[in-house]
């Protein structure tokens, strides 16, 4: 389901391939990084190593791999949200 949803539009971390990681709105990472948005603060690095480029040709297209992690979440466990996705 990751990859119906996320293939083809998704990046991973360039540093630990982290994926999907979701960069929709705007290429330019760095004018929105550390934006509030009510409660929320945009956080465009990656969720798990915390590499970051401002440059969204610096990240890779996501590979179709996802963390195990991604899976436990999917069996009824809580989702954990980040910024990232944002």
């Amino acid at each position: 389901q990751l990859r119906r949803q996320y293939l083809g539009r998704a990046y991973q971390c360039a540093e630990c391939s982290f994926g999907p990681v979701d960069h929709f709105a705007c290429g330019d990472l760095a004018s929105h990084n550390g934006e509030r948005i009510g409660n929320a603060r945009i956080n465009n690095a990656c969720p798990r190593c915390h590499w970051f480029s401002p440059d969204l040709e610096d990240w890779p297209d996501w590979d179709g791999t996802a963390p195990e992690t991604a899976f436990d979440s999917l069996s009824g466990d809580s989702v954990a949200c980040t910024e990232a996705s944002v």
